[in-house]
Formats: C-alpha cells, structure tokens, sequence
C-alpha cells in the first residue's frame, strides 16, 4: 500500500468542509452529481479537455464550487504511446517518393503509477503568473502594491464568488490535472528495449499525451456556444477563418485558471533530509539524476521500471501483431497466457517447430474470441459519476475502486460504491473514447486547395456569420461575403498565390500585352465584345479570317474572356511544340471539348486523356500499319462509284457531297466490313443514308456546343440532336454485334486470318477488347478522322485544281506518266508534285484550323509575354489555351511575302518545323495521316486519269464552312471526260 502522503505532505485546504457548512464539500459534490451529468457537455475528439456550458454554476458561486469539487474527482488518464514507422521509397512517374508507413501504434495507460489518496489539490498563489480572470497571464496586483500580503491567497470559495461576480459575458473557470515526478527518460529507454526485443528495427517514437488533464465551466454565451459547435468548427477550418476566429475567441474570453489537482507519482527528500511540506517544494528544481527510488525517494503505487515489467509482455505482443489501439488489462493477461502456452509448448514438444508469429495471432485470437463471449454474457454497469474518487486529499480509501487504466474498455466493476447505473451501448462509447487515442491511429487532413475553399464559401457563409446573429439580415449577408472573400484571397495569396510568383519570377515570365480591342473593360467581366464579334464573323462563314486578323493586329499571343474563363490564344510555333510536346503531361483536353464530345463520340482516342487515351492510341495503332494502308482495291470499288455519279456532259457537280459520300462508303466499308454504299446507283439504302445525315447533323451540334459558353449551350433544346446521336449508335451497335458474333465464331472454330482474307478493322479491334460501348466509341472516333478530314482535304483541294488551269495541267503531266495505269502505293509516293499540292492544301486549307489544350497545373508557355511578345508566358492551371493553324501557315514571316498564295512550287525548297502542323504533333499526332493522305492521293489520280478538263462554277473565293473540321461551303466544278469508258 502506499504511504500515508498527509503524513509529511501538508495540502490546501479547499476541499474539506466545516461543521458550519451546509454540508461538506464532498456532500454537495454527491448532491450535484446527476445534475452535472444533466449539463451540456462537451469533450474534445482526445478527450484531454472537458466541457461544461451552463449559467447555473457561472452565476451561483455555491454551485460552481460545488461542481469544481464535483469534477477535480476525476482520474487523470496518463498514456505511453509507441508508434513504429518504417520509410520506403516509390517509383511514381520515374520520380523517387519517401513514404512513412506505420507499423503499429499502441497506448499504454500509466495510471497503475498513480494513487488516489496522493492526490492534492490547490488554488494559485498571489505571486504566481496565471489568468485571474483576463486574457493575460498576471500575478495578484495586490500582491505587488502589499508584499506583506503574499502569502494570503484566495480560497477556491473566494475564487468561485470572484468568477460568479465577473460581468464578462463569456467566461470559463478551469480545473487542471498535472501528473508529474514520471521519470520519461527511464520510461522511454525501458519502452525501446521491450519493442527492440522483437527484433524491431524501424524508427520507434514515444510520446507521453495525458487524458483527462483539464475540465473548463463555461457560461452559456452565445461565443461559447458557437465554439463548440461541430459545423462551425468545421467551417472555419475549411475556410481558415481561425485566423479571425481565434484572435476574437482570446480576446473576448475571460479566463480563471486558478485551481489544480496534482497527481504526483513520487516525492523526493529535501537537502536537509525532511519530506517537502508543498506541491512546489517538491517540484520545484531538477530531479535529473536523481535516484528514482531509494530511501531518499516515496512512491506512490510502482516505479517505472515495475511498470515495465507490469506491462512488457502486452506492450511486445502488441508489436508484433501490428495493433492500433490502447492496451487493456485484456492484453496483459492475453500476453501471460501465450507465454505459457508458448512454454508449455516447447515444454512438450522440443522437436517441433513452427512459425512463433502465427502462432502468437493464433492464440491471441482463441483468447479475444473468449473474452469476447465472456463479456457478452455479462452486464456491463459502470458508476454513474463516471469513476470519479471521493475524499481527495483525505487518508481514507476511495469510496470507488476502478482501475483507471482501463480507459478504452471499461471492465467489470465491482466493490464499494453505492450507485451503479445501467449503462446502453452509446455510454459505453462513450467511456471507450474516454483516452487520447482510440483504436485506429490518427486521421490528419490537409485544407490547402483554393478550389476546396471556394466551393465552401456559399455553404458556410451563414455558419460564418451566426456569431453576429443580432444584426439585420443584410448586415450578416453584406458582412459573410466581405469576410468570406477576404479569406479566400489572404489564403490564396498566402499559398497559391506564393507558389505562382515563385514559378514567375524563375522563369522571367511577363504577362501578355493589354489591347483596347480585347481588353476593354466591356470584355473584362465576360468578354461580351469578343463574343458578339466571333458570333458575327461565324455566321458570315468568316471566322478564321477574322481571328487571322486579330493576330495581324495586335500579336501573335492574344489574352481575352470567353464568358467567365480566361483564354489564351497563339500563332506562336514554339508554344505549340510546347503544349505537343515539350511539356506535353501539363496540357489535356479542354474540359468544354470533352462534354460536348462524349455524348456522340463517347470515351474514345479523341474525347479522353492519359492512360485512357493511350489504351486507346496502342489499340489503334496496329491498324493503320502499312499494309493495310497500301491496299487500295477495296477503296477503287467506290471510287468507280465516284466517277459513275459524276455526269460527263458538263454539266455541273458539286464533288464536295460526292466526295463525303466516298469517304464514309470507304470509312464503313474499312471499319464494318459493310459499306453504307451512298454513293451506289442502286446500292444505297435508306438506313445507311439516313445515318450518313444523322451523323452530319449531330456533328454540327457538337461544333456548337464545343464553341459556346457553358450556360448557353446548357439551355439550348437537344431533342433533334439526342434523336439523330441514339440513330448513330444504333446504326454503328448493330455492326458491334455482328464483329463480337465474328470473334466468337472464330474462337469456335479456333481458327486465325487466313492469308488473303480481306482485312476488317472491326475485326482486329474486338480481338483487343470485348466491350461494346468502348468498340462503338472507338469505331466513331476512327470514323470522324477517316471521313471528314478526306473529304475536306479532297473538297479544298479540287476546289483550288478549278480555280488553277496551270495547277491543273502540271498535274496532268505528272498523273499521265501512270499511261493510265491504276497507281500501286509506290508509284504514288514518287508523285513529287501531287504531294506538293497536297502540302499546299493542307496549309492554306488546314481541315483542322483551330485546337486547343488546358493547363492541368501551372505552367509557361515560352514566348508570348511582354510587349514584344518574346518573353516567357505564365500559364495557370485550369486555363485553356488555344493555338491557330490559318493564322500560322498564313504568317508572312514564315512563309514569306506570298504566304497567302496557293503555290505548290514553296515546297520544293521548304523544310518546316512546327510552323506546319496539319495533323497535330508530338505523342498526340495523328494515326491515320498516312491513309487519309495515300486515299487522298488515289482519289485525285484516278479523276485526273478519267477527266481531261476542269472548269469552276463557283464565282466566289474560297469560304469557311466550320464544323467540327472546316472545308469550304462548295465545290461546284464542271468536268470533261477523257472518253466515253464505260466503268
């Protein structure tokens, strides 16, 4: 038993009562007992702190003494906490990565060191620094004006009249529990060696965290209220309003922490060889060194070292099963138990070995699951003052004998106290939280993303303002959104905003140039100028001419609003490769692209971005190898189609809509296996034509969804367009099934391409993968590159070949060395001029003439900046950037003073970079250049073979006509045949 402590140890007395009182202290703790379980409550998420909020004990001096009384019964909860972490090293994205993993992480409760009846309690002393009521630390001012007074402090009785008196309106008395003279430095050394034991060789920390070390009583103030509130904390976390919070909770807070109980585990004899007479006498000064036990030195239940001994078998099996949580008497006597089944074991069986860790989890099991059914048949009863000990101070026994390490699970009690409760499952979760750690290990969460806060501005503003809740409503309102947008800017300056001027000032970045004409403080807020402009110059088929001129203009990086975003725009060559290539992982796909994509094309090679996309490139990829782009007698099939529905008696033609009817009849007939045969005399039926104009006309409601602002292409009906996108997916599931019906058949037979079987894209693509909807969105992506950019290439060029009788017969010249001979894939490779017409088309008439990228996190573009247009440009995350192929193929001072002309004759000599980009470039170029130049290149030879004449019917220059790709509005040409062949 311990020592009787009042023997040599003399305490404050506050807590005895006197024959005049009413009644004792410990009587009207008794009495207050199920009041104070009535109060409001509150305990942190560590339970270190509890709360009461209440105007009862804040304005009745006898109440609040008799509570503080009431609650300095309590154990505090000291723990040991181990936690072993080991660190690895991981390769993500060919970068190195530390990551700590944690190992185990145990609590053990050191409360076996302490002793009820050592514990004393105290109220300050005048020449002490404390909070007396303010916001700062102070003495007693009367002790400094009456030294003489000194020794006179105030009782808790005068304390508790002082805090019941004090105007403040929120106020708080705290009642502190200090555990102390535990010899850390002993305790640690003793803790490694246990979990060193098992052969542990990661980092090991310990740390020492104390449950249960303080109760506040608070006033029902509407400050102390809101501070407690979950939804407000959690608001000002969110939104980092603790900045403003915190500074007005400590300044409005008046706080009395005047009264401690000390819980000390050892006292140690003073240098003239008596026992302290105070709590400071022997706290006071280092005990480093010191004998931690001996004759000169009491203590209070155990020393550090018997503490060890009590707990190391628990503490190692922890260890090594890997548990989280806080250890029980449970573990003990598990751990006890597996040592001498371990024994016994060895005992009798020496020759048998087996793995001591599986067998340790094993017996551990076979033990948790009885005690699991032991508990379960008994009732769980708790005291109903939640363990707290009666007569502090006193030499008698506590009236309740609980052990208070058992603070995550609650044993079974039994003994002297008079009132026990029943107690429901949400009690006794509440008295396994009762420690600093629980079961589980810590959850940490970091707040730091701008866009986390501002999607919580709104939801939290009213929360933000519930503290000023006397105002008029508009006042809160105008207020919250001051606040709010305060915050959001200080924090974002303080994080996002640091980040980017660091990345600014390394790379010398400078913004773009301001223009009146884009700039303008119309075009500021919503662009409204740049759209009313736009809108007007694409309804008159002009649009790539007036963002051309727009470069001319004013540079050739451009910075403006597109509604509410801000959109870069740029004929620079070097900030294309950048975005293509150089920094090609911070640049996807424009989120707008995607939306209005996905519903008609789905998840293919054009609507997805990283490992999607390049599942769906390495999928692809193989079909347009080079033998099947050399085999062009399936494509002559339609272009005798083509020839047969040209008329020969000159009349006029419009070869733009024979040439999409070519394309798509050679597109389904490569992808399918089945022709939609449109352009067939006979051949053609309503349900293939049909889905060739549903296909048409669901293209052109992407282009306009892809080029508006998000809220108008949101309101815009979609009846049309959902009908015609569910007759193209119908259309194009119906060959799906036919191509998985072909793989089974083919895994039926067991059978592989025969040599000579004619090759069917559809057919090697369900080879790769057996999902329909993903086999339908990529066929539909192939289909969109495949038709149009073709067809456009054809439409253009034969469009320039009317307008250019030299063009025109220089091509007959070099097409009539074939003798008329269908061209084999080697003979068109050598055509040198086809192929510089054909370069030439493609930069006056880029099919594609404007795209676009997003920054997915802050980047620099390397030109653009400044006034000049030569500094590096800083980019943020989230922007979109687009880049203009008219306007650079255009520029004079790539091209020179002629770059507005057609002439084929520029490419003997020229050599471009990325200033020609006609089917994109670095990892995202596209597949299919070489089959939509070789089909291309066929087409033009066998027309020229069959026609020896070209006239133009169209008076007009060439005019846009924008889709998802650009041709020109027509191609209305009259052609004389070479002879009257029949085909």
């Amino acid at each position: 038993a311990p020592p009787a402590y009042t023997d040599d140890l003399t305490p404050v007395a506050v807590l005895q009562g006197t024959d005049d009182d009413e009644g004792s202290a410990l009587t009207k703790a008794a009495g207050l007992g199920n009041a104070a379980l009535n109060l409001k409550c509150h305990e942190d998420s560590k339970g270190s702190f509890t709360t009461y909020i209440s105007n009862k004990p804040s304005s009745d001096p006898e109440v609040c003494q008799s509570l503080i009384e009431f609650e300095a019964q309590r154990w505090p909860h000291p723990m040991a906490r181990m936690v072993g972490s080991h660190v690895v090293t991981k390769q993500r994205d060919k970068k190195e990565e530390k990551e700590r993993i944690t190992d185990f992480d145990i609590t053990a409760p050191l409360g076996s060191l302490l002793a009820a009846s050592w514990a004393r309690s105290r109220v300050v002393e005048n020449a002490q620094k404390a909070y007396r009521g303010g916001i700062f630390r102070q003495v007693d001012p009367r002790a400094k004006a009456h030294p003489e007074a000194a020794d006179t402090a105030p009782s808790l009785k005068e304390w508790c009249h002082r805090f019941c008196a004090s105007s403040a309106g929120a106020k708080s008395f705290t009642i502190a529990r200090n555990v102390t003279q535990i010899d850390h430095g002993i305790l640690t050394q003793r803790l490694t060696e246990v979990l060193r034991s098992t052969n542990y060789r990661g980092n090991i920390s310990i740390t020492y965290p104390v449950g249960c070390r303080a109760t506040i009583i608070m006033s029902d103030h509407w400050l102390n209220r809101y501070r407690h509130n979950k939804y407000i904390w959690w608001a000002c976390v969110l939104l980092q309003l603790w900045i403003f919070t915190w500074p007005l909770l400590w300044i409005m807070t008046k706080r009395w922490e005047v009264f401690t109980v000390e819980w000390p585990c050892r006292i140690y004899r003073q240098v003239d060889g008596r026992w302290p007479d105070s709590y400071e006498e022997n706290t006071e000064g280092s005990h480093e060194g010191q004998p931690t036990d001996g004759p000169s030195v009491r203590i209070a239940t155990m020393n550090e070292g018997k503490w060890t001994e009590h707990w190391g078998l628990a503490i190692q099996m922890g260890a090594e099963l890997k548990k989280r949580g806080t250890l029980t008497d449970a573990d003990r006597y598990a751990a006890r138990a597996i040592q001498e089944l371990a024994r016994q074991r060895r005992e009798g069986s020496d020759s048998v070995t087996s793995d001591s860790n599986g067998f340790l989890a094993s017996a551990a099991g076979l033990l948790s699951g009885v005690q699991e059914v032991m508990g379960r048949s008994q009732t769980l009863r708790v005291p109903s003052h939640r363990g707290r000990l009666g007569h502090i101070g006193s030499d008698g026994p506590p009236v309740i004998v609980q052990e208070p390490e058992a603070s995550c699970k609650m044993t079974l009690l039994t003994g002297r106290n008079p009132k026990y409760e029943e107690v429901d499952k949400k009690q006794v979760k509440t008295a396994r939280q009762d420690s600093s750690f629980s079961g589980g290990g810590e959850e940490t969460s970091e707040f730091s993303s701008p866009q986390i806060l501002v999607s919580n501005i709104l939801c939290f503003m009213m929360l933000s303002f519930a503290f000023v809740n006397d105002l008029p409503k508009s006042w809160q309102l105008a207020g919250g959104a001051i606040v709010c947008y305060i915050v959001y800017y200080v924090t974002w300056q303080l994080t996002v905003g640091a980040r980017r001027r660091r990345i600014i000032a390394a790379h010398g970045c400078k913004p773009v140039k301001d223009s009146p004409e884009l700039n303008s403080w119309k075009d500021s807020f919503f662009g409204w100028t740049q759209l009313v402009a736009s809108n007007k110059a694409h309804k008159q088929n002009k649009l790539l001419e007036y963002t051309r001129g727009r470069f001319r203009r004013h540079g050739n990086t451009l910075h403006f609003k597109i509604g509410f975003d801000d959109m870069y725009s740029t004929a620079e060559p070097e900030n294309v490769k950048t975005m293509l290539a150089t920094n090609f992982k911070d640049w996807h796909l424009p989120d707008r692209r995607k939306e209005a994509f996905l519903p008609l094309f789905g998840e293919g090679i054009f609507t997805t971005d990283g490992a999607a996309w390049q599942h769906s490139r390495d999928m692809l990829r193989p079909n347009f190898a080079r033998n099947q782009v050399s085999d062009l007698s399936a494509l002559e099939v339609h272009i005798v189609h083509l020839i047969n529905s040209i008329p020969r008696d000159g009349s006029t033609v419009d070869l733009q809509d024979l040439f999409f009817r070519l394309t798509i009849d050679s597109a389904t007939d490569f992808l399918f296996g089945e022709s939609t045969n449109c352009l067939a005399t006979n051949g053609s039926s309503g349900f293939a034509s049909e889905f060739a104009n549903a296909f048409n006309r669901s293209q052109l409601a992407v282009a306009f969804a892809s080029r508006s602002i998000p809220i108008v292409s949101k309101l815009t009906p979609k009846t049309a367009f959902k009908r015609d996108v569910k007759y193209v997916h119908d259309f194009t599931d119906r060959y799906v099934k036919l191509g998985l019906d072909w793989l089974k058949k083919q895994d039926a037979e067991k059978s592989s391409s025969r040599a000579g079987e004619r090759y069917v894209f559809l057919h090697e693509l369900v080879k790769a993968t057996q999902d329909p909807v993903r086999i339908r969105s990529e066929l539909l992506n192939v289909l969109l590159a495949g038709r149009d950019t073709t067809a456009g290439l054809l439409s253009n060029l034969w469009f320039v070949l009317a307008k250019r009788p030299d063009i025109w017969a220089k091509l007959q010249d070099e097409v009539g060395e074939l003798n008329g001979e269908i061209p084999t894939f080697e003979q068109i490779k050598n055509m040198k001029y086809l192929r510089f017409i054909l370069n030439e088309a493609l930069r006056l008439y880029p099919v594609v003439p404007a795209n676009s990228r997003m920054a997915i996190t802050d980047t620099v573009l390397p030109v653009g900046g400044g006034q000049d247009g030569k500094s590096p440009l800083f980019v943020p995350a989230g922007t979109n950037v687009g880049w203009n192929l008219f306007a650079i193929h255009r520029r004079e001072d790539l091209y020179g003073d002629d770059a507005a002309e057609f002439k084929p004759e520029r490419w003997e000599t020229l050599r471009p970079g990325w200033e020609y980009l006609p089917f994109n470039g670095g990892p995202r170029i596209c597949i299919g250049q070489q089959l939509a130049l070789t089909q291309t290149s066929y087409t033009t030879i066998r027309l020229v073979q069959e026609f020896t004449g070209i006239e133009s019917r169209d008076p007009n220059p060439w005019t846009e006509l924008f889709t998802v790709t650009c041709v020109g509005q027509a191609t209305k040409v009259a052609l004389t045949p070479k002879d009257e062949k029949r085909h």
